[in-house]
């Protein structure tokens, strides 16, 4: 009884996994795309994208702030 406890649980385990992976399979995605525009640009250009794309991130709640100002 005791194994087969177990291994429900480690499915419910592999489950939430997977659900919380949906987020990093995009990131991963966007990550594969920044590497394929690394390949064909320059190594600036990249440091540029990668910015804009870190930045895009907090823009929203950093905007907001400043408009209340």
């Amino acid at each position: 009884m005791g194994q087969k406890k177990n291994k429900k649980n480690k499915n419910n385990n592999n489950n939430n996994n997977s659900n919380n992976n949906n987020n990093n399979k995009m990131m991963m995605m966007m990550m594969k795309k920044m590497m394929m525009m690394m390949m064909m640009m320059n190594m600036k250009i990249m440091m540029m994208m990668m910015m804009m794309m870190m930045k895009k991130k907090t823009k929203s709640t950093r905007m907001g702030k400043r408009r209340e100002k």
